[in-house]
């Protein structure tokens, strides 16, 4: 039989049940409380093992009750509002217990840089060039170079609509870059949130003016030129090429040595070493078909 609470506040919540993280029904992290509010999620619901507890309303919980009973009920009239609220709560709470920055003597350090004194670990013969920031909850790995003016650690684009009114949700992760990375002039990074980090790895390079949103996680050995954006939770496979200008889009996986050309738009995962072109991007050849039908026609 589920056991199950009617929700009054965070603290309460928090000392009935042992649970890790806030995060969606999707959660890959173990021990996640999540919210339902739609019975079509349900199913989804009880076959991730991931969540520990859900809130939701009553109607719902009879529906869950007995399907999962390693599964805390907690009830309360607005499960997305209650959800969003503790959430914020606990990552204000997380971040304000982080440890002081650790910077190994040997990192260079222009003097208009900024790095935050919580919660930032800079490994041995890094470069910080001119302006840089870097905020709470980045790790930096050995011999990675920072170009100037780029941000590291900011708060990603995740706002919900909440009775009328606009939620901005606390980020709560990290960004993890590796080692002998090369982050170019203006780029920005986000932390992650909800138990998934922002990674970046080991000799990965990017250009100018490239924005990677909260929970992107790239491969190593990856080349990203000039404005090329990587959307939240998007997965970039080792050996990547993301062409100038592209987008990669939310949750979309590209594969080891997959290659996105310039100004591509990409909706629909990538293959391993495949190559796609246009706005949406199609497979390459497909592409070039498509073109040189239009060049006829304009004959």
């Amino acid at each position: 039989m589920n056991s199950t609470i009617n929700f009054t506040n965070y603290n309460d919540l928090s000392s009935h049940v042992q649970f890790s993280h806030f995060g969606l029904i999707s959660s890959e992290t173990p021990a996640t409380i999540s919210f339902l509010e739609n019975r079509k999620f349900l199913n989804q619901l009880l076959n991730n093992h991931n969540i520990c507890g859900v809130i939701t309303n009553h109607e719902l919980a009879e529906q869950i009750g007995g399907k999962n009973n390693d599964l805390t009920l907690i009830i309360s009239n607005d499960p997305r509002q209650t959800f969003y609220l503790c959430h914020n709560e606990r990552a204000f709470s997380q971040n304000k217990r982080l440890g002081k920055s650790n910077i190994h003597c040997s990192v260079k350090i222009h003097e208009t840089a900024f790095i935050h004194d919580l919660g930032v670990e800079i490994a041995r013969n890094v470069v910080i060039e001119p302006n840089v920031t870097i905020l709470s909850g980045v790790s930096i790995g050995e011999g990675s170079i920072i170009r100037s003016g780029s941000c590291i650690g900011i708060e990603g684009f995740e706002h919900k609509r909440v009775n009328g009114q606009i939620l901005s949700v606390v980020h709560d992760g990290s960004v993890k870059i590796g080692e002998y990375v090369e982050i170019g002039a203006n780029n920005t990074i986000a932390r992650g949130l909800m138990g998934r980090d922002t990674l970046i790895g080991s000799e990965t390079k990017t250009d100018s003016l490239v924005h990677v949103a909260h929970c992107a996680q790239i491969g190593r050995r990856c080349l990203i030129p000039a404005c090329a954006m990587i959307a939240g939770s998007a997965e970039i496979g080792d050996d990547a090429w993301i062409g100038p200008n592209s987008s990669v889009s939310s949750q979309v996986k590209v594969g080891n040595k997959g290659f996105i050309s310039i100004g591509s738009v990409v909706i629909k995962d990538v293959d391993p070493e495949q190559h796609v072109s246009g706005n949406f991007a199609l497979p390459h050849y497909h592409f070039l078909k498509i073109i040189n039908k239009m060049k006829k026609l304009i004959k």
